[in-house]
């Protein structure tokens, strides 16, 4: 089954993770070597979220959100807002 749209309840918001493959020297690592993104963009938010919008990079917790893991969300957590440690200023 894949999902059309997503639109989270309450206070609750959907977070792609951004990955990257690529070190910071320019090596690649294969994607068993690849540590969790604790960093993400923010792709729906439910009616009752104040803070977060729609767009912005934010970082949460390791073990925060519920992983969707369905077409084209396959990638995102559902998390509440509180999870939400702060918004992140990202290059590109």
């Amino acid at each position: 089954m894949e999902i059309t749209e997503l639109k989270p309840h309450g206070n609750r918001v959907v977070v792609e993770r951004i990955t990257t493959d690529q070190t910071a020297g320019g090596l690649y690592l294969p994607e068993t070597a690849q540590k969790r993104s604790l960093v993400g963009k923010v792709k729906a938010v439910g009616k009752d979220v104040e803070v977060v919008k729609v767009g912005q990079h934010v970082f949460f917790g390791q073990y925060s959100g519920f992983e969707i893991g369905m077409a084209p969300y396959s990638d995102c957590l559902i998390m509440n807002e509180d999870d939400i440690l702060g918004e992140v200023k990202a290059n590109g």
